[in-house]
């Protein structure tokens, strides 16, 4: 049995998935098996996943119907034998000893996860670091009701300032025992938002022990232009309730994460909402009311929001919070509009100064 579990959801990814497989059968620590979980690529991704698998005994092809990242590695968890599970994505790349830096830690703080940073790729800059907010440690959950605990659990999803977790939800930069992860409910069918966050906090909520290492950034996260989308996506509301009903059920025996979660409703809520009024900026003030009080109402408990105020919330921010959490569905509007034209206004200085130089 491998002590290492890597799944990669593969969906239409045949441009980077040989150089992500390559830098995974590259590591140092060699005891692991790989699994490629095809999602009903419409590319060359199936026969790519083939050609990789008989190249190396340890990988392993799984291929099944389109049904979503979250499906893709929940049918590779099932059929994962190692001791650990990690889960990259099929564009992204690794350090050769990224395995090893993130199991020896494990194995010595006797963890049941480990949470590490990483290494922002982004084309036309030098790769940037990254990590967890939560510092570089071992936090012992044994005792959930220990202060110790408490903080921890009331810091994982938001540690500030608006909006910074504690712990970054990927799961590509994770290393998870299989068994706490198979003890955890399978995702919604429809779940098509955040689908990292619905295993990561959940995991951690049943955690004994958690290790942190930020310095451990041998995980390459390539940040792409083509990933944004440049409309509105009319199904954003939907996919925000069907991961926050998920959340709020698998989070609601640990208070602390279920009230800081609703801080993290919040983030995704506004930021929907400063979407949907800046790719509809045309549309009706019916529509936009309609949809801006929908939005509001799948926030579960508004005044639990109070506490993030003085951790770091920017005035403008702090203006368009206030007038979402009231309702004020007009002063909203108007200040998404105030907003777009102080960052046209901001872009076009920023061009004049280059052009100047």
């Amino acid at each position: 049995m491998a002590e290492i579990s890597a799944v990669v959801p593969v969906f239409n990814a045949e441009r980077t998935l040989e150089a992500c497989v390559e830098s995974l059968l590259a590591q140092t620590f060699a005891d692991f098996e790989l699994i490629l979980v095809d999602d009903g690529s419409a590319d060359g991704s199936p026969a790519l996943c083939e050609a990789l698998s008989r190249r190396d005994p340890r990988v392993r092809v799984i291929r099944q119907e389109n049904r979503g990242a979250a499906a893709a590695r929940a049918a590779g968890l099932l059929a994962a034998a190692g001791r650990y599970v990690t889960f990259p994505d099929s564009d992204d790349f690794v350090d050769p000893d990224f395995f090893a830096g993130m199991l020896l830690p494990l194995r010595e703080a006797g963890a049941d996860l480990i949470a590490v940073g990483f290494t922002r790729e982004a084309e036309g800059s030098p790769p940037g670091p990254e990590g967890n907010a939560l510092p570089s440690g071992v936090y012992d959950l044994s005792d959930p009701a220990s202060r110790p605990a408490q903080d921890f659990y009331r810091r994982a999803l938001y540690a500030g300032p608006f909006y910074r977790p504690g712990i970054v939800p990927s799961l590509w930069s994770k290393l998870i025992r299989r068994d706490l992860l198979l003890a955890l409910p399978p995702p919604a069918a429809d779940l098509r938002m955040g689908d990292d966050a619905a295993v990561t906090y959940p995991a951690l909520a049943r955690a004994k022990r958690v290790l942190v290492l930020n310095e451990c950034r041998g995980y390459h996260y390539r940040m792409s232009g083509a990933s944004l989308s440049n409309r509105w996506d009319p199904d954003y509301f939907d996919r925000v309730e069907i991961l926050l009903r998920g959340l709020r059920s698998e989070l609601a025996s640990c208070p602390p994460m279920a009230e800081s979660l609703e801080v993290y409703a919040l983030f995704l809520l506004h930021l929907g909402a400063d979407l949907y009024l800046f790719y509809r900026r045309g549309a009706p003030r019916a529509e936009k009311v309609e949809t801006l009080r929908r939005a509001r109402a799948l926030l579960s408990v508004p005044g639990a929001t109070a506490e993030l105020w003085p951790s770091g919330v920017s005035p403008a921010d702090r203006r368009s919070l206030r007038a979402f959490l009231a309702g004020d569905w007009d002063r909203l509007i108007a200040l998404s509009g105030a907003r777009r034209l102080r960052e046209k206004c901001r872009e076009v200085f920023a061009k004049m100064l280059g052009l100047a130089g």
